[in-house]
């Protein structure tokens, strides 16, 4: 998974991301259940519905989470060994693009311009990835990412020359 839960509503807001993904036989869960739900906390002040349409609202998020993930592989694994490193994780855009795709789809049919914009802009990264007109760095090799395909990635290495002269 590229995007927890946890960060998926710090990325957008609790309230959005439960309007967002409750299911449609409850009320929009609370933002604050939402979170004590994402992070396993105590729950105990709430009833025995609330807290089962906040279980199935994290399923929900869950779901578009794994779906997201899945999608951002497909493009990925041309030129890519799965999974990701954390390494790659960290040092690239992918969880939050991760988030761009989670938030359209829970969005269903009717997504805001600006939700749709940025699912847009994802999916040409994407397939500026998978074309090789961009790649993953990982920080932790010299030359970027192992590619599997027969795209070869360069990226820039420190000088040798001794600046320390001047």
């Amino acid at each position: 998974m590229y995007i927890t839960s946890s960060q998926l509503i710090v990325f957008f807001g609790a309230l959005e991301i439960a309007q967002l993904a409750t299911p449609l036989r409850y009320f929009a869960i609370t933002p604050e259940l939402l979170i004590l739900t994402s992070n396993e906390e105590d729950r105990s002040g709430y009833t025995a519905e609330e807290i089962e349409a906040a279980n199935e609202t994290l399923a929900v998020v869950e779901e578009a989470i794994t779906y997201a993930s899945q999608e951002m592989d497909s493009y990925f694994v041309k030129n890519y060994n799965l999974p990701l490193s954390e390494n790659i994780l960290e040092t690239n855009p992918i969880s939050g693009f991760c988030g761009d795709i989670v938030r359209y789809r829970l969005s269903k049919s009717h997504p805001k311009q600006e939700i749709k914009d940025r699912y847009e802009s994802c999916l040409r990264w994407l397939r500026d990835i998978a074309t090789g007109k961009a790649g993953i760095v990982d920080l932790e090799t010299e030359s970027g990412a192992t590619p599997t395909g027969n795209k070869i990635l360069i990226q820039q290495t420190l000088s040798n020359f001794n600046w320390g002269k001047y």
